[in-house]
């Protein structure tokens, strides 16, 4: 009965749902990601920047105040999106390790939205925004509202890789790229993050 229903599949399936092996990461672009690791609380990123035990009640709103006494330096990533997703994700630096603490999306925005919105999630952040390079105009108008913009030469493949060895670990070596549990935003990233293929 067994080999009859692991014929009648394909090989991923057969190995995730009868042998209950872990689903396969081929082709994943990001397979070293670990969801269950590293999509961590307020609390758990507090303890893990300072080394003191946070309350779970620990807040977003708490937790950038502490990376803020902690001089932590703000950074944020924007693609611009129209047809698929605005979306702009902010991260917390401290020494080496990156917090990500927030992320917007949203679909169909025209450009006066998109600077409404950043600037209210973010502005006060003053985040240094590394923008897709593809809308001179729009990296225009961003830094006329106020945003520090970057001019960088974009490079997928080597933003790929940057992001892979955050996301890996060894096992004298933890990742150095850590996500916001509970919120919306990250959510979707770090499940767009899992489902990434070449």
């Amino acid at each position: 009965h067994t080999q009859s229903n692991i014929r009648k599949v394909s090989l991923e399936h057969a190995k995730a749902q009868y042998l209950c092996w872990k689903p396969s990461t081929a082709g994943l672009v990001f397979p070293h990601f670990d969801k269950e690791r590293q999509v961590i609380t307020a609390a758990q990123m507090a303890q893990m920047a300072t080394g003191d035990v946070f309350d779970i009640n620990f807040s977003i709103t708490d937790l950038i105040e502490l990376f803020k006494e902690l001089d932590a330096e703000f950074y944020a990533g924007i693609d611009w999106g129209f047809s698929h997703n605005y979306v702009v994700v902010t991260a917390a630096m401290l020494g080496h390790i990156l917090y990500v603490i927030d992320v917007i999306v949203g679909g169909e925005l025209l450009l006066p939205d998109k600077i409404d919105i950043t600037k209210k999630r973010i502005g006060y952040l003053k985040p240094t925004v590394f923008p897709d390079n593809a809308y001179p105009a729009d990296i225009r108008s961003f830094r006329l509202a106020g945003f520090k913009m970057i001019d960088f030469r974009k490079d997928v493949l080597e933003g790929i890789t940057a992001v892979s060895e955050r996301l890996y670990s060894l096992q004298d070596k933890n990742p150095t790229i850590w996500f916001l549990k509970d919120d919306p935003g990250v959510e979707f990233l770090t499940k767009e993050i899992s489902m990434y293929h070449w």
